[in-house]
């Protein structure tokens, strides 16, 4: 797929192939009998900052030396945090296994550079072991993806993945 593809992108960002990588991830999701992710605005939001930190370093650790789930706390702060947590809990329970996650445990992601159309990206991440656990982890409820085109033309991804309904916890 060529840039002129993305021509809808706003400030590099393209949503249109970000929604289309998110569909595929939720038919392979359910190919894998895993409920499919929901789509999240605020999550789109820190995966549009994680793609630019990668083109300062291209990690799950941050350019400032830290874990890439930091960015989310620091974006959502502690209170909210512990409401996802408190969810979560709820959540497991009711379902009749406790289960409980600490803030940085709340997140997750899939990173991704070079030129990869939408569908390559998600075969990208279906090829790399981690990556994959991550992509058909059933823990996880909402999601986003986005992908970012720097000024040089690179080409950056970020999926993220939370295991609560974002933007219905505020």
């Amino acid at each position: 797929m060529t840039k002129g593809c993305y021509a809808e992108g706003k400030d590099g960002y393209c949503e249109y192939a970000s929604k289309q990588a998110f569909i595929i991830q939720n038919q392979y999701r359910a190919e894998k009998g895993i409920a499919p992710l929901i789509w999240s605005k605020e999550l789109f939001d820190v995966a549009k900052i994680r793609c630019k930190e990668l083109i300062k370093l291209f990690s799950h650790t941050r350019p400032n030396g830290e874990d890439c789930s930091k960015l989310f706390i620091e974006f959502f702060g502690r209170e909210r945090c512990r409401r996802f947590q408190t969810n979560y809990s709820d959540w497991t329970k009711a379902s009749g296994e406790l289960h409980v996650c600490s803030a940085e445990n709340c997140y997750n992601e899939n990173i991704g550079h070079g030129l990869f159309s939408v569908s390559g990206i998600m075969i990208s991440w279906k090829n790399s072991p981690g990556h994959l656990r991550t992509l058909i982890n059933s823990r996880y409820v909402s999601g986003t993806i986005v992908c970012y085109f720097d000024n040089s033309g690179e080409q950056y991804w970020t999926s993220s993945f939370a295991v609560v309904d974002i933007d219905n916890i505020k």
